[in-house]
C-alpha cells in the first residue's frame, strides 16, 4: 500500500528475449562498446525509453553463430553505429506534441479526463570542421511528459474510522488513528455493508529526459582514421502512490565514450583499436510511513546503483557499486 514497485533494481530497459535466452544474456553495443546497464540488462532511462534514433547510421541484430568479435554473451547482440558528418552541412529538427484533447474518457476517469501533456523535440546537425579531413555530428532529443493516471482504491468509510462497523462498534487505538488519516474519504459511494467506500483520483506522473550524443571523425592519412563518440542521457520519473500521499522519484544517468583508430595495412588486412567507457547510474527513492514517538513521519530509503565499464581490444574491466544507507559493496573483475 505504502510503497511502489520500482524497476530500478532490475534495470529500466526493455527486456528482450533472443532465441530463448534470458534478457540479461544479450549484449547491446554502440560503436562497438557495450552499453548494458548495471544489471547486465538492456539500457534504458527512468522512463524505459532509448532516444537518439537520428544519431544511428545503421544497426544489426545477431541471434546466433556470430563471429568472435561479438563475444561476451550467449544471447543476442544488438549493435548500432552512430552517424558521421560529411563535407556538406546537413541537419534536422522536429517536435512531436500530444495532449488529451482527442483522448476518450475511459471507465475509471470520472467526470473529467486526466490531463496529458507530452512534448518530444530535438534536432541534429553534421558537417565539416576541416574539409576532407575532420567532420562532426551532434544530436539532441528531449521529452517532457505530464500524464494523469486514474486511481481507484477502496478506503474506510467515515463510520469505520470511528470504529462503528456494520458488525458492531470496536475501539480504535490511538496509535492507529494517524494511519487512518492517510486514507482519503470516499468520493464514489460506499460498497458492501458500508464499512468501506470507493475513492477515485487522478495521479500525476512526470517524466523528463534529455539525451545528447556527438561524434568527431578525423582522417589522419590515406591509411589511418580516427573517431570518437560521446553519449549523455539523463532521465527522471516521479510516480505517486495509489492514495496520492507520497511521490516516488526515479532517476537515471548514462554516459558512454568510444574511441577507435583504424589502420589499413593492405587491401585484405585492416586493424582497429577501440577504447570505450560506459557508466550507468540509477537512483531509486522509496518512501514509507513510520510511527516515531506516537507521531506519523515518513522515512525515505535512498538507493543508488552505479556501474562502470571500460573496454579495450585487449582487456575488459567492470566495476559496480551498490550504495544504501546500511550497505556498501564493491567488486572488480578483469579478464
Amino acid at each position: 500500500m505504502w510503497g511502489t514497485s520500482s524497476r530500478g533494481n532490475r534495470g529500466y530497459g526493455d527486456e528482450l528475449t533472443v532465441t530463448g535466452h534470458r534478457p540479461q544474456e544479450n549484449n547491446y553495443r554502440i560503436d562497438g562498446i557495450s552499453i548494458n546497464d548495471y544489471t547486465n540488462a538492456a539500457p534504458g532511462s527512468a522512463g524505459g525509453v532509448n532516444l537518439g534514433a537520428d544519431a544511428v547510421k545503421e544497426f544489426s541484430v545477431l541471434a546466433s553463430n556470430y563471429t568472435a568479435e561479438y563475444g561476451r554473451t550467449s544471447g543476442g547482440v544488438i549493435n548500432a553505429t552512430t552517424r558521421s558528418g560529411s563535407n556538406s552541412v546537413h541537419g534536422s529538427a522536429y517536435e512531436f506534441f500530444r495532449n488529451d484533447a482527442l483522448d476518450a474518457r475511459n471507465f475509471f476517469d470520472g467526470a473529467q479526463k486526466p490531463p496529458l501533456r507530452r512534448n518530444q523535440f530535438g534536432g541534429s546537425v553534421g558537417g565539416p570542421i576541416i574539409k576532407n579531413k575532420t567532420f562532426f555530428f551532434a544530436d539532441y532529443e528531449r521529452i517532457r511528459r505530464l500524464q494523469g493516471v486514474p486511481s481507484v482504491v477502496t478506503v474506510p468509510s467515515p463510520a469505520a474510522r470511528l470504529g462503528q462497523l456494520a458488525g458492531g462498534t470496536v475501539p480504535v487505538h490511538a496509535n492507529i488513528v494517524p494511519f487512518l488519516k492517510l486514507y482519503p474519504l470516499p468520493n464514489g459511494g460506499l460498497v458492501g455493508n458500508g464499512d468501506t467506500g470507493i475513492f477515485t483520483t487522478s495521479l500525476s506522473q512526470r517524466f523528463n529526459e534529455d539525451f545528447f550524443t556527438t561524434r568527431i571523425d578525423h582522417r589522419i592519412s590515406s591509411k589511418d582514421s580516427l573517431f570518437g563518440t560521446y553519449m549523455f542521457d539523463n532521465g527522471s520519473l516521479t510516480i505517486p502512490d495509489a492514495l496520492n500521499n507520497v511521490v516516488f522519484p526515479n532517476r537515471t544517468r548514462r554516459q558512454m565514450i568510444a574511441i577507435e583508430e583504424t589502420h589499413t595495412f593492405n587491401q585484405s588486412f585492416i586493424n582497429s583499436f577501440r577504447l570505450g567507457y560506459n557508466r550507468t547510474k540509477g537512483a531509486v527513492n522509496v518512501a514509507i510511513p513510520w510511527v516515531l514517538g506516537g507521531t506519523l513521519s515518513f522515512v525515505t530509503f535512498r538507493t543508488r546503483i552505479r556501474s562502470m565499464t571500460m573496454l579495450s581490444s585487449r582487456e575488459a574491466i567492470t566495476r559496480s557499486d551498490l550504495v544504501s544507507p546500511s550497505k556498501k559493496s564493491s567488486t572488480t573483475n578483469s579478464g
